[in-house]
């Protein structure tokens, strides 16, 4: 994400395409977000593995961050995430922390502001 936004990319999610997961955080943090017709972004729960542990940002959050016993890497990857979440307009915030995958048409996404 930080060398997205250093080098100043572009995405364009291409005609029919999906970007998800990974995706759609790197999405956000492009300088020019385009979107082909049919394309969608999908969002959803980030979760770390740490050896048998995983984690996600219900389990693992600001209050309870030490008690996680994750690296200082994974912690930070872990909150930049969660704040990432939390920045989302409300209604994608909000069924992304009720654990539900979240598809967002081009349209939906011109009307959320995420793209222009």
């Amino acid at each position: 994400g930080l060398l997205v936004r250093e080098l100043g990319i572009s995405i364009n999610i291409k005609e029919g395409g999906i970007c998800a997961s990974a995706c759609a955080y790197l999405f956000h943090q492009a300088t020019i977000r385009s979107m082909g017709e049919n394309s969608q972004l999908m969002y959803h729960l980030g979760i770390i593995q740490q050896g048998k542990d995983i984690f996600n940002i219900k389990t693992c959050h600001a209050f309870n961050m030490k008690s996680c016993n994750l690296s200082l890497g994974l912690e930070f990857i872990l909150m930049d995430y969660r704040d990432f979440i939390n920045d989302l307009p409300t209604v994608i915030h909000l069924d992304v922390l009720d654990e539900k995958d979240r598809f967002v048409s081009k349209e939906e996404a011109y009307h959320l502001k995420i793209i222009k």
